[in-house]
């Protein structure tokens, strides 16, 4: 995760489970939330995630 004020990275915990139910919520959504063109995010904030 990245702090939002000081840009600082900062590990969170988390369990396999999270990224399996993560995965499926996915796959699910796939084709149904549109995706800003070369970002691997979405939704309202995808001009300015993953960068």
């Amino acid at each position: 995760m990245t702090h939002k004020g000081t840009r600082e990275l900062q590990e969170l915990p988390t369990s396999t489970d999270a990224f399996v139910w993560l995965r499926l919520y996915q796959v699910e959504m796939d084709g149904l939330i549109p995706r800003a063109d070369g970002s691997r995010c979405g939704g309202h904030h995808a001009d300015r995630c993953c960068r």
